[in-house]
């Protein structure tokens, strides 16, 4: 069972800040097929789950070369 914070939902702004880039950039991923999982809600309504958001994030964590 999901708890209420991976539940929440994040206009394209708050996914934005919560990412630190520009909301711009978000809207270039979602057009090229990149970038984080979203929510398409009602047809143009994007949000985005703050799990969806910390998986991505971790998915793309380069180790540095020893």
């Amino acid at each position: 069972m999901l708890d209420q914070t991976s539940r929440t939902l994040l206009t394209n702004k708050q996914a934005a800040d919560y990412l630190g880039c520009r909301e711009q950039l978000l809207v270039s991923w979602r057009y090229e097929n990149r970038g984080p999982a979203f929510h398409r809600l009602g047809g143009r309504m994007i949000r985005y789950a703050k799990s969806d958001l910390d998986a991505w994030l971790a998915d793309t964590k380069v180790a540095p070369h020893r």
